[in-house]
Order: structure tokens, then sequence, then C-alpha cells
């Protein structure tokens, strides 16, 4: 939190910054619920003695601009406007009408549209699109109870001790026959277990890349990698993505200009587009990995999600020459808090990753890959995607016809064969951080399209998420989107 103290003035600085915080609140700049720093960490930031900060909470607190809640921080409280209208069925007007904490920050960012995007899902009365997350209603927890029960019975404590970095045997046999019935290649030992795909990102960036390093990826691209590159001071280079995945006549331009050292693609169901690479650019760009020794980041966290036509050839699949590393995910088809994922990769690249993995965190849990390999084990899983593959496509088939109806005539929008998500491009042009804040007053959200560009690119797009509503409420959703697109044309 960026604050201007004067060390060399009369007020003291406890006054200076409750000041400094009231005014981001009366400005709405820290909006109602916004948890505030916690103290330790705030006078850290600023260079002062914690007491300092309590002073000034403890003021805020006495004008009834801050609430402390024990155990849990401070917050910024209702308005008294607001307060006398909490038991009222209808939020007033302007009840979404605060700035978020990116756009306040001056930047939109990769890690703050994220953060904004947690946010705004557990924000009451407000219909998220933004995250890129599986629907709650469909989350199996019952089926996994009884699977973590019957690991519990089985295993005793070996389930609760420590494991080996590349996880557990019996996940990653039960994983290596699960790809082999997608025609992913992976033997047992060359799998290894993750803390989800975001640890199999960084764990890639972290063993293979060194800072100064360039990688190649589509433009937009998963904000996650974005951020996780950006971290590791990693350049990055786009290259635009059409019908068919990345264009392809300009791979080959890029690699000679900028010598990447990796090219991070999500062939199957692009996040953020939901384009699907195809036959014929997947085999050259493996062509195009090996001439150029080159090595790849196959993201694949969607690819089981798919609703109509047949699946294509991964470019693990393809690859003779150990160019591509495989990511994958269960956060997408199964659940998302258990936060396991895997990598796939051979010889030398997997034990660079495995030494990452044991310095990044030792290992993953191993009751909850104990877990998952018996709910594998069982055909659970299947049975499970198989379920939600049917709800989504209904899903996805209802906001395309909302969007037919509700949105202006010449906006276009992808229609992804799988996958969460679909893109969508206003014509003509929006300031679309403007539409953001005004779409969350009309009481819906979306991810801004600007933050999965790597340069940042602005742009009229945003991203959808058609999975996590149930089709009356995304059918009132693209409603309200449409209501808020027209009081701005």
């Amino acid at each position: 939190m960026y604050v201007s103290l004067d060390r060399a003035a009369p007020v003291p600085l406890y006054l200076q910054l409750k000041d400094h915080l009231r005014r981001k609140i009366e400005e709405g700049i820290l909006p109602p619920a916004t948890r505030l720093p916690p103290t330790r960490e705030l006078a850290a930031e600023l260079g002062v003695n914690r007491i300092t900060v309590v002073n000034a909470y403890a003021e805020l607190e006495a004008e009834g601009l801050v609430t402390g809640q024990v155990g849990r921080g401070t917050f910024v409280s209702l308005p008294a406007s607001l307060a006398d209208q909490a038991g009222k069925s209808h939020p007033p007007a302007d009840r979404y009408g605060w700035q978020t904490a990116f756009l306040v920050a001056g930047k939109v960012s990769a890690n703050l549209m994220m953060r904004d995007m947690l946010s705004l899902a557990n924000q009451p009365g407000i219909i998220s699109f933004a995250m890129g997350s599986p629907a709650a209603d469909l989350l199996p927890a019952q089926d996994f109870r009884q699977a973590l029960n019957v690991v519990l019975r089985r295993e005793g404590t070996r389930a609760l001790q420590y494991d080996l970095p590349e996880g557990c045997g019996e996940l990653r046999t039960a994983l290596s026959a699960y790809l082999a019935k997608q025609a992913v290649p992976a033997a047992e030992d060359e799998i290894m277990i993750t803390s989800g795909s975001q640890q199999a990102i960084h764990l890639v960036t972290e063993a293979l890349l060194r800072p100064g390093d360039t990688v190649i990826t589509e433009s937009p691209t998963y904000l996650g990698a974005i951020d996780a590159f950006q971290a590791h001071g990693i350049h990055i280079a786009g290259i635009p993505v059409d019908g068919e995945g990345l264009q392809f006549p300009l791979l080959e331009r890029l690699i000679r200009q900028h010598r990447p050292r990796m090219i991070y693609t999500i062939p199957t169901f692009h996040n953020p587009t939901g384009v699907t690479l195809s036959v014929e650019r997947r085999h050259a760009l493996i062509d195009l990995a090996r001439k150029h020794d080159l090595l790849i980041l196959e993201d694949a966290t969607c690819n089981e999600l798919r609703y109509e036509g047949r699946a294509l050839p991964t470019l693990r699949s393809l690859d003779k020459d150990g160019h591509v590393v495989y990511a994958g995910s269960f956060s997408k088809t199964f659940l998302p808090g258990l936060r396991v994922g895997y990598l796939v990769a051979s010889g030398h690249i997997f034990r660079r990753l495995l030494s990452a993995k044991q310095t990044d965190d030792l290992h993953t849990s191993p009751l909850l890959q104990l877990a998952l390999a018996h709910y594998m084990a069982n055909g659970q899983l299947a049975q499970h995607i198989q379920r939600m593959c049917a709800v989504y496509r209904e899903r996805r088939d209802v906001m395309l016809e909302a969007m037919a109806r509700f949105l202006p005539a010449r906006t276009r929008w992808t229609i992804p064969h799988g996958g969460l998500c679909l893109w969508v491009t206003l014509d003509p042009p929006v300031p679309t951080t403007h539409l953001y804040l005004k779409a969350i007053e009309h009481g819906v959200a979306f991810a801004l399209g600007s933050v999965f560009y790597p340069a940042g690119q602005s742009g009229s797009h945003f991203r959808l998420n058609f999975s996590a509503h149930s089709p009356e409420t995304v059918r009132e959703g693209v409603r309200r989107l449409g209501k808020t697109l027209k009081s701005m044309a």
C-alpha cells in the first residue's frame, strides 16, 4: 500500500497514516469489506513502529470507518446509508460502485486481476463470470470424503507422513494408465505430482529457465503463466491467436528474433480464448521445436472437458525427441481446492524438475494423492468428468444463446468445443476498465482481456466463464452484461 509519510512534519505519523487511509475510504478507493494490511506487515512496509499503525487503525475505528475483528483483521466498515438497508431484499443501486484493488494500484496486472477475481466470486449479489473455475454444485464432496476415509482406514499414518517429492506410486501409476487412454505417453517414472498446475509452471520456470531468458506464448494467454514468468525475470514474446490457435507464420520469425528457450502453449481449449490449435499447426510446432532445439511446455489443464468434435493428438504424443513437458491438473476437472497437478517429462529434464520440487515444498500431500488414486482406480473420475461435460455443454449453449439475444449486434465471441471459457470482442471498442466497473454496478463481473496479454495490450476484449453457474443464472448474468453495454452506448 503506497503511503507518503512526512517524518519532518509536526503532525504525528499515526495521524498522517490515519488521514491517508480515511481519504482512501471516503473516495471509495478502499471499499466496504476491504481488509486492511496486518499492522505488523504495514509497519514493516512503511518503516515505522508497529504501534504507529495500531494507533492509526484505532483512530479510524473510533470514527466508525473500520471495524477490528478478533482473529480476522481490520476491515473497512459498511457506510451507514448501506448498513441501514442491510436487511432489505434489494441492495441499493450503487452497492457495487467501488473501485477494485487492481485498478486502484494504477496498473491492471495479472496478479491483481487474479486477486480481484477471487474476491468477486464471493461477493453476494454479483454473478461472476470472471474465475475459470468449475461449478461448485458439481463438486463430488461426498464421494471424495469416502475416498479419504478408505485411505485413512487402509493406510493409517502412512497417509499422514512425509513422501517422495515425485509423488506417491499409487497416484503416478493411476495417472499413467489414465493418460494412456488419452494417447498421452507417460510412464510412471516420467510423472511428477505437483501442487496444482500453477506450481507446475513455476517449477518449469525455476528449473529450466534463467532470468533474462525469453519465452514465447500465445497472446493472449493464461494470466497465471504471465505472473510466473514475470516473477522469475523471464521476458515474454507474444504471438497472436486466430481461430486455429497461435498464428504459425509469425512463429519462426519470432524465434529468430528473440532466440527463446521455451514456448509455452495451451493448444487445446486455450485459456482465455477457448480456441484449439489445428492438427497441422501441432505437427509444424513440433518440427520447429526440433529444428531450433526448443523446449515446449504444453498446458493441458482442460483437455478432458470436450463437448463436441474429436480429440486431437497432444504435442506430447507427437514429440519423439523429448522436447515437450506436459502439464496437467485436477483443478478444472475435479476439485480446485485439492491443489493437485502433475508434470510429465523425461531424462535430465525430469531430474531437474524433481530437484526444484524438493526444494520448493518437499512433496504434495500424500493423503490427498492416495485418496485421488483410489477415486481414479474405481473409475469415479471418468464418470464425474462425463457428467461435467454434459452439464457444461448445456451451460455453454445457454450463454451463447443469451449473448446473441442480449449483447449488441456487432459483438463477436468464440465458440469453444470444450474448456470453461469464451472470448468476447466489442465492436465498436469500449474502454473495458470502465466497463468492468459499470458491470459490477449492474451485478455482473468478467475477466478483463488486457491482463491476458503478455505486454498488457489494451483492447475491447474480455473473458467469460460459462461453467460455474446454473443456466438460469448464466442467462441473467448475460442480460445484466447486455444492459451495462447498452448503458455505455
